[in-house]
């Protein structure tokens, strides 16, 4: 079946062993009008997996699994997964393997639609896995559809209601009166008391201290709160408890990336359980420094640049950005 361009694209996750297996799945579905992605073979030559792999599901609309005992317990698979839910992609599996279960990625694929595959040639199991695939996907563009209808209408409405409440109360009277920028500091002064307080979360190692400490005074001085160990972390508290439960209350992470961080198995805890918990990720790169590291998966593609402390241009991007993202 030719493939057309509004066509779902599907990531395929999967042990190497099951490489065979992930091949004739991906004819399956290409021959079904979807677009297939699987490593080695959508890795072009010279790249790595951890350059290519974020980036590709982030342009997915699904993942489908093939789950068995070594994808059970494979980091990668894992990893895969959390950048599946951290996008939001709609998740699938197959389970190719008799007797056996999620026990290292119940948490994450507990709630997934799947199917039973245990003989490569019966086709009855993929034609129902493309029924939730449509099925899901469908809806949820569906859903979109009626949201940004949903959306426009209201907004319609809200600034017919802004306008009819200008030419009846006081506020066009002010105007009118010359008392415009009085009317303008008050409107600005009411909106900047109903905006939400955000708290956000810096990830650095101990030699980027100096620089969660810029970037956290820095976005207090714009409205936010911010949290790091180095400063925030009670003597004698346990470590991991105080990082977990500010992770858990804080509206972003940051992550001040450097090669030692890359290097931190504490900043790579702290990210993946900011992922775990939907927390949205943002990076700011303290050194032209590309990780090619695990980190890397769940960072993405995009950075905010800061490599001299003097600069605030940098901040001030992080701010609107974090601003815009989180309102």
């Amino acid at each position: 079946m030719p493939v057309s361009e509004d066509a779902y694209k599907i990531f395929l996750s999967y042990p190497s062993s099951r490489l065979p297996q992930v091949v004739r799945l991906s004819k399956f579905l290409e021959s079904k009008g979807f677009i297939t992605w699987y490593a080695p073979r959508d890795i072009p030559a010279g790249s790595t997996w951890y350059k290519e792999i974020p980036p590709a599901i982030e342009s997915c609309d699904a993942l489908v699994l093939l789950f068995c005992k070594k994808a059970d317990e494979s980091e990668d698979i894992g990893d895969e997964i959390r950048i599946a839910r951290k996008n939001k992609k709609s998740r699938f599996y197959l389970r190719v393997e008799e007797d056996v279960f999620p026990e290292g990625l119940d948490y994450l694929i507990g709630s997934s639609q799947w199917r039973d595959w245990f003989d490569e040639n019966n086709e009855a199991p993929l034609n129902e896995i493309v029924a939730l695939i449509r099925k899901k996907l469908n809806a949820t563009v569906k859903q979109s559809s009626t949201e940004n209808i949903f959306l426009s209408d209201s907004l319609a409405k809200r600034t017919e209601k802004f306008i009819a409440s200008i030419n009846s109360n006081s506020a066009l009277a002010q105007i009118r009166g010359g008392n415009f920028q009085q009317f303008i500091t008050a409107g600005t002064e009411n909106f900047s008391a109903s905006q939400k307080t955000y708290l956000i979360f810096l990830s650095c190692p101990n030699t980027k201290t100096e620089s969660a400490k810029i970037i956290a005074e820095f976005l207090e001085s714009k409205g936010f709160k911010s949290w790091y160990a180095q400063r925030d972390i009670k003597v004698a508290a346990m470590l991991y408890e105080e990082i977990s439960a500010a992770i858990e209350r804080c509206d972003a992470f940051v992550c001040v990336l450097s090669s030692e961080s890359d290097k931190s198995e504490d900043c790579t805890d702290e990210l993946v359980f900011a992922v775990d918990q939907s927390k949205p990720v943002f990076t700011v790169r303290t050194e032209n420094f590309v990780s090619e590291k695990r980190l890397s998966l769940y960072l993405g593609t995009q950075y905010i640049d800061w490599f001299s402390p003097k600069d605030i241009k940098p901040l001030e991007r992080l701010a609107d950005v974090l601003r815009h993202q989180l309102q």
